[in-house]
């Protein structure tokens, strides 16, 4: 089901520290990048092993392994998830948000854990990121989902800054034909 590991290049090694330095639970080869799963499991669902992807918890009970507590919010119940479905990167989001070095060093308090640089930082966020909005657990197929959708809102916008221009500019040269 997923890619062996085992060939790690040096970046997904540093994020894979990184990202378990700022959200412990991620230490787990179910989120360890690059990520290249078929499918994000459902939470009413179990696991290959048996094991559920979805434990209902109203209470933290301490760090269980391959999952993430999340507290409810909103449409999610509190509970374990298992780090294949992808509201458990709800969670994880929220958390490396909370965890982001500052942006000057002299900015930091002093009980803020220093792990990673800005530009470290930023990439283990945009990796997260790209899964919760990812279709498939699968960070290459991820990041090219999210360049393409930045891709297409700027192609968008630029094609609606010229459907927008065309006209003027045609309604422009015409009155120009007719005024002499």
């Amino acid at each position: 089901m997923s890619k062996a590991n085992t060939n790690q290049s040096d970046f997904h090694k540093d994020m894979n520290r990184i990202m378990v330095q700022l959200v412990p639970e991620l230490e787990s080869k179910f989120a360890a990048t690059p990520m290249a799963y078929n499918r994000w499991k459902e939470i009413d669902e179990t696991m290959d092993n048996g094991d559920p992807c979805f434990i209902l918890s109203e209470e933290n009970n301490g760090p269980r392994q391959d999952y993430i507590y999340m507290k409810k919010r909103k449409d999610l119940r509190a509970g374990y998830y298992h780090l294949l479905t992808q509201e458990a990167y709800v969670e994880v989001y929220y958390r490396l948000l909370r965890q982001a070095p500052p942006i000057l060093p002299c900015c930091g308090n002093s009980g803020t854990r220093n792990v990673c640089t800005r530009k470290e930082f930023k990439k283990v966020k945009t990796i997260i990121y790209n899964r919760v909005i990812a279709k498939e657990p699968n960070d290459i197929t991820a990041a090219r989902f999210a360049h393409l959708s930045t891709v297409s809102v700027n192609g968008r916008n630029a094609a609606f800054g010229k459907a927008m221009y065309l006209p003027t500019l045609t309604t422009t040269l015409l009155l120009s034909t007719f005024t002499y």
